[in-house]
């Protein structure tokens, strides 16, 4: 019984599959409606960061949309899908592993205190040369 449920999903969804490159609007959007709970799991498994799962999400939608044409089919729409979820939450962690966040210690909120915690104690390029200059004398 369980597996003619998913065997009617899966043969439902290639219609709307088929409908969606046809150019109907509606059944792209049913799609989305059916696969996007699935779609921020996987994500938020994968971020671990909700706001990021969204993120994704709506980019892998995007990119199922301009990209309908390609799908061949030979797997389950929602294979594909889960596939362009994982290819973009890991391109997103990617991308972040370079940004570096450095907070100052204090948990003061004053604004003049972060602004301090980050400005450049080292000398002008004018002040390190004087000095140079009268080491030098």
């Amino acid at each position: 019984m369980e597996a003619s449920r998913a065997t009617d999903a899966s043969q439902d969804s290639a219609v709307l599959v088929a409908a969606a490159k046809c150019g109907d609007t509606h059944a792209f959007e049913e799609l989305v409606f059916r696969y996007e709970h699935r779609a921020l799991a996987v994500a938020i498994r994968i971020t671990k960061n909700r706001e990021d799962a969204e993120d994704v999400v709506q980019e892998t939608f995007h990119k199922a949309f301009i990209h309908l044409h390609s799908f061949q089919q030979n797997s389950r729409f929602s294979t594909w899908l889960t596939r362009i979820v994982m290819n973009e939450a890991f391109m997103l962690l990617r991308r972040r592993r370079g940004i570096l966040e450095v907070l100052p210690d204090n948990t003061d909120d004053n604004a003049e205190s972060v602004l301090e915690a980050f400005a450049d104690k080292s000398p002008s390029p004018e002040e390190s040369c004087l000095r140079r200059e009268r080491r030098n004398t």
